[in-house]
């Protein structure tokens, strides 16, 4: 039995916005720019007034690394969801709807 195109599994928007995240953390790492690394830095700005937090304990540096990546992750991908829940509805308003010749 042979399958159809329509058989074939499809990706959730939601592991596809998570992907998104994951991309935009890796590109804050090796770009040149701190643009794409904004919430982890503005949380280590936060936590900077608390106190030095280069000086902690190793654990507890790498737990702080962990959030923070999760952090930047989520915010990426809760950006590119709002995204596509919000502003894509409004391409044919914006640029016309081009599927009318």
């Amino acid at each position: 039995m042979t399958k159809r195109s329509s058989d074939k599994p499809r990706v959730s928007p939601e592991f596809l916005h998570a992907l998104f995240g994951i991309a935009m953390t890796l590109f804050s790492w090796y770009s040149p720019w701190a643009w794409p690394a904004w919430p982890a830095l503005a949380a280590l700005n936060v936590m900077d007034r608390w106190g030095d937090w280069t000086e902690l304990e190793i654990n507890v540096r790498a737990a702080i690394l962990v959030i923070l990546i999760v952090l930047n992750v989520g915010i990426w991908g809760g950006a590119s969801w709002l995204l596509v829940k919000f502003i894509a509805p409004l391409g044919p308003r914006l640029f016309g709807d081009r599927t009318r010749s």
